[in-house]
C-alpha cells in the first residue's frame, strides 16, 4: 500500500511540475508555437521528475554510470510514450 501512495504522490508531483512549466512557458514565450512548446517542455520536466522519484523511491535502483542512467531514462520515456500521447490528446481537446 505504501508504494501505491508513493507512486500516486509522485504522479501528482510530476503533473504539477508539468503544468507549472507549461504556464511559465506560456507566460514568457509569446511566439507562434507557444502552446506546442509549453506542452513539450512541461512533459519533459514532468517526465524527468517522475523518473528520478520512481527510480529512487519506488524501485530503489542504483545506476552504474551516467550512460546507464541515460539508457534507463530513454527506456522509461519510451514506455510512457503511449500514456503521454493520451494525456496530450485530452489536454489539447480541452484547450481547443
Amino acid at each position: 500500500m505504501k508504494l501505491v501512495i508513493y507512486y500516486s504522490l509522485f504522479a501528482f508531483i510530476a503533473m504539477i511540475v508539468n503544468f507549472l512549466v507549461q504556464e511559465l512557458t506560456l507566460t514568457i514565450y509569446l511566439g507562434t508555437y507557444r502552446l506546442w512548446l509549453s506542452i513539450f517542455l512541461g512533459t519533459i520536466a514532468g517526465l524527468i521528475i517522475k523518473f528520478f522519484l520512481d527510480k529512487h523511491y519506488i524501485f530503489k535502483y542504483l545506476v552504474k554510470s551516467h550512460g546507464h542512467n541515460f539508457i534507463l531514462f530513454f527506456l522509461y520515456s519510451v514506455m510512457g510514450l503511449i500514456t503521454t500521447l493520451i494525456f496530450w490528446g485530452f489536454e489539447l481537446s480541452f484547450y481547443y
